[in-house]
């Protein structure tokens, strides 16, 4: 089971969706990250990160608030942390394995709102919680949207995100990413 609960998400997946051209939207500090979890305040459950069973991550993993890594999880780069991490014995952080300081993330969620307020004003499709199998589709140059409420995809769902070599997207959500056991983006 993966989950984000009470985090801003654009970022992670903006990062992810745009490799190949620059995006629209500055992310500022939050640009280090593939996933991470950054809400308001300093507490154990805001950016709450909890990656289970086999999770693989490319890239730089955040967490503010409480950390959780399961069984067989694998990040191939650095676990940035606010508060605790609980992690399995075999669990493989390629880089470093750090704290960062509560000044530090609170410019990450600064940035994390300011990027989605960004994302809000290019307009875009706005959707509802996605919790069941479901495609989003490029439109041949920028595709933006936003879904009011959370990613929450069960064991064997999907989110595709589809479009070819010339497409960026952004995925804007508002509350949480929850990906049960074999559930993925694609």
């Amino acid at each position: 089971m993966k989950l984000i609960s009470k985090v801003i998400v654009a970022a992670s997946l903006l990062t992810a969706m745009t490799a190949v051209h620059a995006s629209p939207i500055y992310l500022g500090s939050a640009d280090e990250f593939t996933l991470l979890g950054a809400g308001p305040g300093a507490s154990s459950t805001s950016g709450f990160m909890q990656l289970g069973s086999e999770a693989i991550i490319y890239g730089n993993v955040g967490g503010r608030g409480h950390t959780s890594l399961g069984s067989g999880v694998e990040i191939h780069g650095d676990l940035i942390n606010g508060d605790t991490v609980n992690a399995a014995a075999d669990v493989f952080v390629s880089g470093e394995n750090k704290k960062g300081e509560n000044n530090y993330w609170e410019l990450v969620y600064q940035d994390l709102v300011s990027a989605s307020d960004s994302a809000r004003s290019l307009g875009g499709t706005p959707l509802s919680t996605i919790d069941s199998t479901t495609v989003l589709s490029g439109n041949g140059g920028l595709s933006v949207f936003h879904i009011d409420g959370s990613i929450d995809l069960d064991s064997g769902e999907s989110l595709t995100i589809s479009g070819n070599a010339t497409d960026s997207f952004i995925v804007n959500v508002s509350k949480r990413l929850y990906l049960d056991t074999q559930a993925a983006i694609l």
